[in-house]
């Protein structure tokens, strides 16, 4: 028989496990918020730097970190709100627009990234495939870097 808990911050019903870490890294913990607008916020107050940007300044900032201080969320972490959209409104903050007015869903830096992380994949597999070993999982780290795991 499963067991499972509540989080006390966003209430979601999670599988219990010896290895659960989702209340260290529910976006609802107490000062996320304040932290996360802090660290989305560009030079105009009103407006959230792009996704990349955010990726690196919470990689410095979670570097620096002692362990009983609290994390920022990665770029993966703010799934759980929705998507980078819905994440940047949750700090108050209006998603960052590209030169040429609103995005259109075909923005370069998105497309970019996107390419970046297929190719960093691609290569990692295709090295893993090489000495005869399978990729079983593909992890993005907070940092843009790919993490492979294998059988």
């Amino acid at each position: 028989m499963t067991t499972t808990i509540t989080c006390p911050h966003c209430k979601r019903e999670l599988v219990d496990s010896p290895n659960q870490r989702h209340e260290l890294r529910c976006v609802y913990r107490p000062g996320v918020r304040d932290l996360l607008r802090k660290l989305l916020q560009s030079d105009d107050p009103t407006r959230a730097v792009p996704r990349h940007v955010y990726a690196e300044r919470v990689a410095a900032y979670n570097a620096a970190l002692r362990k009983s201080d609290l994390r920022a969320p990665t770029v993966r972490a703010l799934d759980q709100l929705g998507g980078w959209g819905d994440a940047c409104a949750w700090a108050g903050l209006e998603r960052s627009r590209r030169v040429g007015g609103e995005s259109n869903g075909n923005d370069f830096a998105v497309i970019a990234e996107a390419v970046q992380v297929e190719m960093e994949t691609a290569r990692a597999a295709l090295r893993d495939a090489e000495r005869g070993l399978p990729v079983c999982r593909v992890v993005e780290l907070p940092d843009g870097r790919v993490r492979c795991m294998l059988r």
